[in-house]
């Protein structure tokens, strides 16, 4: 619950360093399983990038199927709709 409250991609809702310092795990000097973390770190990763493989895929198929302004157009949607 830690790092995933440090690593939230809304900076809103992301812990700030006080928040991390009062987390239990931090006050009692917690441990972590090291296999446990490295998986969890890597689902993350293939995570991200298989979400920017799509959206690499998705501007693509935009790009060659619309006019540059409506390219521009559907890309700041989508860049406001990935916020």
């Amino acid at each position: 619950a830690l790092m995933q409250s440090l690593l939230t991609k809304d900076p809103t809702q992301r812990y700030d360093c006080d928040q991390a310092l009062a987390h239990p795990w931090v006050r009692e000097n917690g441990t972590a399983s090291e296999a446990n973390i490295q998986t969890k770190i890597m689902n993350g990763l293939t995570a991200i990038f298989e979400h920017n493989k799509f959206e690499l895929a998705a501007m693509r198929l935009l790009a060659e199927a619309s006019s540059d302004s409506e390219y521009q157009q559907i890309l700041q949607n989508f860049q406001h709709a990935d916020k």
